[in-house]
């Protein structure tokens, strides 16, 4: 199959054409917005890992975007490395600054999940959901940190635990896309993109420093 051959993972397409996802591609609005917001909240205080974390948010929309306009195998492409790059970069940055663990830990966490979540990969068409058992490593990643950040960094981790409750939501309605489209012909996948753009912005806003904390520290 080539890059450019034109491909249908979801209900709302019914052909090849640029605009034959309109809602799955004006939802990733919701990627956008939810950068903006931070970008306009932390930008003032100098933390080059919420500028990289925020920059990876809007190329996740971006990528997402172009997928869901153009929909073949390169795009496909420039959907999944973005938010390959996030999720590693976020769990890295938590990891050290909620669990306070070493590089060497933080790294040797971060292969144990990128094995895990190669594993969920392989799993069997009936239980891909999908295409969603790729995310299921996401999700425990994501309760394992509020859990094990919550009495160090107890407010951060009330964040991250509503932040892994929404991103259930959010992959029940990325899961269930294709099963409804007998009967929703626009399928559920954009309210993924929507509820899934609160989960990100809930993530990386507990993850960089309050405003006001960070005017006191100074």
């Amino acid at each position: 199959m080539s890059l450019f051959d034109p491909i249908r993972h979801y209900c709302e397409r019914s052909g090849p054409g640029l605009f034959d996802e309109p809602l799955n591609a004006i939802s990733n609005l919701a990627f956008f917005i939810a950068a903006y917001v931070l970008w306009k909240r932390y930008k003032q205080i100098p933390d080059p890992q919420a500028a990289w974390l925020i920059t990876l948010l809007a190329t996740v929309g971006l990528g997402s975007t172009l997928f869901h306009t153009f929909a073949n195998g390169l795009t496909m492409l420039g959907d999944v490395i973005p938010i390959a790059f996030l999720t590693l970069t976020y769990l890295w940055t938590a990891m050290r600054r909620f669990l306070c663990l070493s590089r060497l830990k933080a790294t040797a966490f971060l292969i144990a999940f990128a094995f895990l979540a190669f594993l969920a990969e392989t799993a069997p068409p009936a239980l891909r959901f999908n295409g969603s058992v790729s995310y299921f490593p996401c999700l425990l990643a994501v309760f394992l940190l509020a859990f094990f950040a919550r009495k160090r960094s107890p407010q951060a981790a009330s964040t991250i635990f509503r932040a892994s409750c929404w991103f259930c939501v959010s992959l029940t309605y990325r899961s269930i896309d294709m099963t409804l489209c007998p009967t929703i012909a626009i399928g559920t996948h954009f309210i993924w993109h929507i509820t899934n753009g609160w989960v990100l912005y809930l993530l990386i806003s507990a993850l960089l420093p309050k405003p006001a904390t960070a005017a006191n520290a100074a």
